[in-house]
């Protein structure tokens, strides 16, 4: 027979080791949004500038001539089941493919972002 302190005890127990799961799995995502902002920022793409700031990369395409500039801005971030997406698209979630799968994944999604900002007519 279970008393019930015994079973809050348990059930305790099981609650922060989901919690702290969760946790380590976010925090392993977080590392794959940090690699894949380092792979953009190492790329050093001309009228293209990354920051990362706050858990979301920024990537701002600088175009124009004469003083006039225009700018496209294109944010990534982890969602709620740990894909780094711009919000149209996103990768398999982190945990599910690993952080090395996910990045390259995000990197092939941002080099379509890129030549659409580049390449406007394809």
């Amino acid at each position: 027979m279970v008393g019930l302190n015994e079973a809050i005890e348990k059930e305790r127990a099981r609650r922060k080791q989901v919690k702290d799961a969760a946790a380590a799995k976010r925090a392993s995502a977080m590392q794959a949004l940090r690699i894949f902002a380092e792979r953009c920022a190492e790329a050093a793409l001309p009228n293209w500038e990354f920051q990362f700031s706050d858990g979301k990369l920024s990537a701002v395409h600088h175009q124009g001539s004469r003083g006039y500039s225009k700018q496209a801005h294109h944010s990534w971030w982890l969602d709620e089941q740990n894909r780094i997406t711009d919000g149209r698209e996103a990768t398999s979630p982190v945990d599910s493919v690993g952080a090395a799968k996910a990045v390259d994944e995000a990197v092939q999604l941002l080099a379509k972002r890129v030549l659409d900002a580049d390449e406007p007519d394809g």
